[in-house]
Formats: C-alpha cells, sequence, structure tokens
C-alpha cells in the first residue's frame, strides 16, 4: 500500500512537469512570434499630404467642355482671392480678361500632357506682382493658411536660369483646379524685355533638332548654354536689385 502511494505521488510529480516544461515552451513560442509581427503605424503618426508632391495632378474630369465649365464658374473665386491677397500685401492683381484660350490649351494638352485633358490646371488663373521676397513669401503662407493649395512650385529655392517665381495649384469649392502665380516685378521687368526673347530662341533651336530628329550640334549646344548664361546673369541681378528695397 505504501508502495502504491510512493509511486502515485512520483508520478503526480513528474506530470507537473511536464505540464510546466509544455506551458514554458508556448510561452517561449508566443514570444518569438510576437517580435516578428509587422509594426503598424498609426493614420496620426503617417506624414501629413505635402502640397509639393510630384505626382501629376488630375481634374475631376476627362472632358474639355466639362472643364472650361468649371473654370468658368472657379474664376470669380479665384479673383476675388487674389484681390484680397494683393490688397493686403501692397501687391498688383493681375487677372486674364478672359479663360485661357480653347486653341492654347488643346496644344497644351497635346505637348505636355499627351493628351489627357484632365492634366490641364490653367484653365482659370491669376497673379500677383509684389516689389520683395518677403512679400511674396508672405502671400504664400496666407494662401497655404486660406486656401486648398495642393501642390507649390517654388522657383524662388529652385530658380531655372535665374528665373524665379512662386506657382501655385489651388482646389476650388467647385472641385476645380486653377493656377495662381506670385511673381518679383523686377524679374518680370526683365523676362518681358530679355528673358522671352532668350526663351523663344532656346525653344527655336531645340524644337529645330526635334523635328529633324536629330541630336543638337555642337554649335547649337554651345548657343542654348550661352542663351541660358546670359538669361541666368540678367535674372540673377534683378533679383538682387529687389533685395535691396
Amino acid at each position: 500500500m505504501g508502495n502504491i502511494k510512493y509511486r502515485t505521488i512520483l508520478l503526480f510529480i513528474a506530470f507537473l512537469l511536464l505540464c510546466s516544461f509544455w506551458v514554458s515552451k508556448v510561452v517561449v513560442n508566443i514570444d518569438l512570434n510576437r517580435d516578428h509581427e509587422p509594426t503598424t503605424i498609426a493614420s496620426s503618426d503617417l506624414p501629413e499630404r505635402s502640397p509639393q508632391v510630384s505626382n501629376p495632378l488630375k481634374q475631376t474630369s476627362n472632358d474639355l467642355d466639362e472643364l472650361y465649365q468649371q473654370a468658368a464658374e472657379a474664376q470669380p473665386y479665384l479673383d476675388q482671392v487674389t484681390q484680397k491677397v494683393a490688397s493686403q500685401l501692397g501687391g498688383e492683381a493681375l487677372i486674364p480678361e478672359t479663360l485661357k484660350a480653347r486653341e492654347r490649351a488643346r496644344k497644351k494638352i497635346a505637348a505636355d500632357y499627351g493628351g489627357e485633358v484632365s492634366r490641364i490646371t490653367d484653365l482659370a488663373r491669376s497673379s500677383v506682382i509684389f516689389e520683395t521676397e518677403k512679400q511674396v513669401l508672405q502671400a504664400l503662407d496666407i494662401l497655404q493658411h486660406d486656401m486648398d493649395v495642393i501642390r507649390i512650385k517654388n522657383r524662388f529655392q529652385n530658380p531655372v536660369n535665374g528665373y524665379r517665381d512662386v506657382l501655385l495649384n489651388i482646389q476650388m469649392p467647385n472641385g476645380h483646379i486653377v493656377e495662381m502665380q506670385l511673381h518679383l516685378r523686377s524679374i518680370l521687368d526683365v523676362k518681358y524685355k530679355f528673358g522671352d526673347q532668350l526663351y523663344q530662341e532656346i525653344r527655336t533651336i531645340e524644337a529645330d533638332a526635334i523635328q529633324e530628329q536629330r541630336d543638337l550640334t555642337s554649335d547649337e549646344t554651345k548657343r542654348i548654354e550661352q542663351l541660358s548664361s546670359q538669361a541666368e546673369k540678367l535674372y540673377n541681378e534683378a533679383f538682387e536689385k529687389s533685395q535691396s528695397q
């Protein structure tokens, strides 16, 4: 009887040890699995959408007639915003009398967007001219705060052959995307007097090579470099002039 009791106790102890080993093994496996679980990020931890994302902007329609109707509805609101920013900071509002001409729009869609109508964003547009870079940046801050700015091209940060401006694409209450440009007067003066002429000569040289399906000649490349250098010098001088005001 004593042996049976002793044997029963030993079996019970062995059973407890076996259970303890099995439980510890399960726990270890669970911990290892936890170590390899993918990390999830809450939406509040994700970076906010940047208006400088380079993905192509698209209108809500791919029909040009519909886009012109939307643009006609959006332009008066854009005009009000433009006038308000200009008067608030002492700038000059430039508002076109009409929407972008259809022929120009068609050419731009074909040349720049591969025929994709929804990518044109300057049917409704406006500009403000300022005297100083400080005013331009103040206007940019106001627009980013008050409007739904979905893309910014800041050529004060990245000048193109010395040329500087800020281009904003803004989504209007009706969903249509419009374009607003913020200019420095000194830069525009150079553009109208010299810059456009230099730019057109560069474009003509490049267009001729494309039309003839050939690379640029060494003389053409040299001429483009000369024109670009000349434009950069003129624009940089104009910018420095504005900085002294």
